[in-house]
């Protein structure tokens, strides 16, 4: 079986007026960087690297496999699909690495969530097509996981990990998801949308990547995305 690999990497820099307003104690706000990966078996192996500082991208592996994000809204998006001539594995992934700034406050634990959405396609019980998948989210040392089994079940609703920020240095979160699909006509698609949740009245965090902040989910706006 042949296969296609394709590798996107993008890094969204920092703004130069972001580090002034935040406080001349404030550590350098580092760049922050995407990557898009996905594989299919439909020609030779390629390897393609891009580089780019755009707000959002996609980049599709054949047919209906692709991985994506959205900075300004914190999203991503991987898709796997496999026709019905086809019977290889499709696989896509999509991983942001983000740096985050405290403002308004001096310090404060912060929760941050990852609201998972699965979309399956097949309906064959695990039998002649399979679907997979994973998220991740990191923070401060702290590591939360789920899985998907073969026919699209999330082991969970969101991943959440709690740590702590000072206005002195930025935050390094990692959140990710991915998808995967093997055998007759299986499709699944999994979408990850970052949050942070509980901030004390008069903080704000803020991307390294862009000057709009992020904004303050309460558990209310997490239930409404599952009626």
């Amino acid at each position: 079986m042949h296969k296609r690999i394709r590798t996107l990497i993008l890094p969204c820099f920092c703004w130069g007026t972001l580090v002034a307003v935040i406080g001349n104690a404030f550590a350098e706000c580092p760049k922050s960087t995407v990557y898009l990966s996905g594989t299919s078996g439909l020609a030779p192996d390629v390897v393609a690297t891009e580089v780019s500082d755009k707000p959002t991208a996609r980049v599709s592996y054949g047919r209906g496999t692709y991985a994506s994000y959205d900075r300004n809204t914190r999203t991503v998006e991987a898709r796997a699909e496999v026709w019905w001539d086809e019977g290889y594995n499709y696989y896509s992934r999509a991983t942001v690495v983000e740096h985050f700034a405290l403002k308004g406050v001096s310090a404060t634990p912060v929760t941050l969530r990852l609201v998972l959405e699965g979309l399956s396609g097949t309906d064959s019980a695990c039998r002649t097509a399979t679907v997979g998948g994973s998220a991740r989210l990191e923070a401060g040392g702290q590591i939360a996981t789920a899985a998907v089994d073969c026919a699209g079940h999330l082991s969970v609703a969101f991943l959440e990990v709690t740590t702590f920020m000072t206005d002195a240095e930025p935050l390094e979160a990692t959140y990710e998801t991915a998808a995967e699909g093997y055998g007759n006509e299986p499709m699944y698609q999994l979408i990850g949308h970052l949050e942070f949740i509980g901030l004390p009245l008069g903080a704000e965090i803020v991307p390294c990547s862009t000057t709009l902040p992020v904004k303050n989910s309460t558990w209310g706006r997490v239930k409404a995305l599952y009626r």
